[in-house]
């Protein structure tokens, strides 16, 4: 990759980047995708555009809450419930 996109840990599953993710999603169905799973979403953002547009083609997101724009969110190799996180929990009810 290259250019102005070529960026580390961006949510690109925003209405401001439909225009990227959309001319994908047919690629994706016929290329036979039935789950993805996304590294970089921001909680604070809208992604129920990019979620929906998915689902209404039979595509699960997988969304992985730990990611690097939340530090504090990391699964310690403590036992459950200990290894979550007050700021994991937080995330993901978001």
């Amino acid at each position: 990759n290259a250019g102005d996109l070529n960026i580390n840990s961006a949510d690109y599953f925003t209405n401001d980047y439909e225009h990227i993710w959309r001319r994908d999603i047919p690629q994706f169905v016929a290329l036979g995708i039935n789950a993805i799973r996304l590294y970089s979403v921001d909680p604070d953002y809208d992604h129920s555009a990019f979620m929906c547009a998915l689902a209404n083609v039979g595509i699960y997101v997988l969304v992985e809450l730990a990611s690097g724009s939340c530090p504090k969110c990391a699964i310690t190799k403590d036992a459950a419930p200990k290894c979550y996180s007050a700021e994991l929990k937080l995330r993901g009810q978001k």
